[in-house]
């Protein structure tokens, strides 16, 4: 398994994936539930990590990484995982990158979810959500798919609404 820390060891060359057109402050609220979103990619690619909301305050979260098989989210393998990372972005920046240790390769048409159990700032009421969704969207030659992870977010999260609003990848060279 590999751990996930507070990004700045995403490489020079990376791209990013965003699944929203909008964000919005004063909108969600943790309650120790879990946050999720399910995708695959068109072409193999080396997933380095993550966009997490964190606008004002450290954020704490339990990530965990999945293959599903079938596309079935009761039928998955975790595949990474760490108990606890910590993560923060100050305003006017809202996104905080957190990556692997090391890259994950993503096949193409296998389907994955990222699910995140995140404990807020004690000093937070209300936080920023990403809205109005992106199903389908393409980035540096890969089409990536989202759709809802029925299985596994208990929040409210889902392909239009959410707190994972980013994905940081390199496409996958076969040697």
């Amino acid at each position: 398994m590999s751990e996930l820390t507070i990004a700045n060891n995403l490489p020079t060359n990376y791209s990013v994936v965003g699944r929203f057109k909008k964000s919005f402050d004063n909108m969600w609220d943790y309650f120790g539930s879990v946050e999720a979103i399910t995708f695959k990619v068109s072409s193999d690619i080396r997933l380095f990590g993550m966009g997490m909301y964190g606008d004002g305050g450290q954020f704490k979260a339990s990530l965990k990484l999945f293959r599903l098989r079938n596309g079935d989210d009761q039928l998955r393998k975790l595949i990474a995982s760490i108990d606890k990372v910590i993560y923060e972005a100050h305003p006017p920046k809202t996104i905080a990158p957190v990556s692997f240790r090391e890259p994950i390769l993503i096949q193409a048409n296998i389907w994955h979810t990222i699910s995140a159990q995140i404990t807020k700032p004690t000093n937070k009421k209300s936080y920023r959500t990403g809205n109005g969704w992106y199903g389908n969207v393409e980035s540096d030659g890969v089409m990536f798919t989202f759709r809802d992870s029925l299985g596994i977010a208990d929040n409210g999260s889902s392909v239009f609404q959410g707190q994972i609003p980013e994905l940081y990848f390199q496409v996958s060279i076969v040697e």
